[in-house]
């Protein structure tokens, strides 16, 4: 949500608490302003190598799939990917890709992403039979591609919603 949301968030949650009608958790990212409104701040921590084994585990059995999750994560180890097992998502990533038509995993990070953003942007809604419809006519190729711009173009982590739609809009003047 943008500046002004966040605003009538923090505002909202000060008057609902003045109220004393019950208990609030916010959640946001770390970088978000959280405006006038006190309250206690805890911040998620990475997986430790036992989350992520009971991770792999849940996901399995949550899908009834076939996954070792101790030879995933010693997988993932060996080839120098263990990043991923810290992360809630891209481990939810790597377990789709185990489940896949392709479950053997790249040799390395570039790929394993590439192999993710495939399966994102182009198998994902075929295999489940989902049609979107979008406002803007590219497929997920362009929007790779779109991202890629944006991703490049940007002189950090975040960047003002002006400057993402000006990359967007000239992106897609190339495009056409």
């Amino acid at each position: 949500i943008d500046e002004g949301q966040r605003k009538v968030v923090s505002e909202t949650l000060v008057l609902f608490r003045s109220l004393s009608l019950g208990s609030f958790y916010l959640t946001c990212r770390s970088f978000y302003d959280v405006y006038d409104l006190k309250a206690d701040h805890y911040r998620l921590a990475a997986f430790t190598d036992e989350d992520s084994l009971r991770f792999v585990t849940a996901f399995a059995n949550c899908y009834d799939c076939e996954i070792d999750a101790r030879q995933l994560l010693d997988t993932l180890k060996k080839r120098g990917l263990d990043d991923f097992a810290t992360h809630p998502l891209m481990l939810t990533l790597i377990c789709m890709l185990k489940t896949s038509t392709l479950p053997d995993l790249p040799q390395n990070s570039l790929h394993l992403l590439k192999r993710a953003f495939d399966t994102l942007t182009f198998r994902w809604d075929e295999q489940k039979g989902v049609y979107r419809r979008s406002r803007i006519p590219v497929d997920g190729e362009d929007r790779v591609g779109c991202l890629m711009r944006i991703a490049y173009q940007m002189n950090g982590l975040i960047a003002a919603q002006e400057q993402v739609e000006a990359y967007t809009r000239y992106f897609l003047k190339l495009l056409q």
